[in-house]
């Protein structure tokens, strides 16, 4: 039987050398995802905060109280 621990999960999770991305293709892709970003932050524009709210029972967990320091 295998044993799960944490050292054997940090152990197994190690990446090797053919797992790592090379810088450029790194660089690429987050120019890649910032640019997707960006242009879905444009396409939401100012309707985003009608897209963004929750429906049904999930609605009440927009909103919460926060305790004031006193």
């Amino acid at each position: 039987l295998r044993q799960f621990s944490l050292d054997a999960a940090l152990e197994s999770a190690s990446p090797s050398e053919d797992a790592q991305l090379a810088s450029s293709v790194r660089r690429q892709l987050y120019s890649h995802y910032l640019t997707e970003a960006r242009r879905m932050a444009d396409a939401i524009g100012q309707e985003g905060h009608k897209q963004c709210s929750l429906q049904g029972e999930m609605a009440e967990l927009q909103f919460f109280s926060l305790a004031r320091e006193i």
